[in-house]
């Protein structure tokens, strides 16, 4: 189904969400640790950084996932990329990561060479609008394309 006409009210177009990325994402990072999402505590007394009950989560899911070392994993909304580092670590499976903001999607890749991960980490910036599959390593960033 496809929609037409602006947004609903309360919802954010794919640039203010890059926005939000742009701004926010520096502080969310010192506060919330790379991974912006859930985390897994072991209960009440679990007094630990957030740092590791997101990473046990991430862990958690990985154990789900199931992926083998010729899988290919698609990780929409990857971020800066901390769980699909982790998945692709773990299981050996290749992890192609997708971001609507380019400054991650730019850190994801600098990260991945670094740590010569490059052949088995893709990040990728992309909309849901316009996401295509491709091989190369382009980030495809810019205002413009916003």
């Amino acid at each position: 189904m496809t929609r037409s006409g602006p947004p609903a009210l309360g919802t954010p177009t794919s640039d203010q969400v890059a926005d939000f990325y742009d701004y926010l994402g520096p502080l969310l990072s010192m506060v919330w640790d790379e991974n912006f999402h859930f985390g897994y505590w072991e209960g009440p007394d679990d007094q630990v950084s957030v740092a590791q009950p997101t990473d046990r989560l991430t862990d958690v899911l990985v154990e789900e996932l199931d992926a083998r070392p010729h899988h290919r994993v698609l990780d929409l909304g990857c971020g800066a990329g901390k769980p699909a580092f982790r998945l692709a670590r773990t299981t050996g499976a290749t992890v192609v990561g997708i971001s609507i903001n380019c400054a991650q999607v730019a850190e994801a890749n600098a990260r991945a060479a670094e740590e010569g991960l490059q052949d088995q980490l893709i990040f990728q910036w992309s909309t849901r609008w316009t996401y295509r599959s491709r091989t190369r390593r382009s980030t495809g960033c810019s205002r413009s394309n916003r």
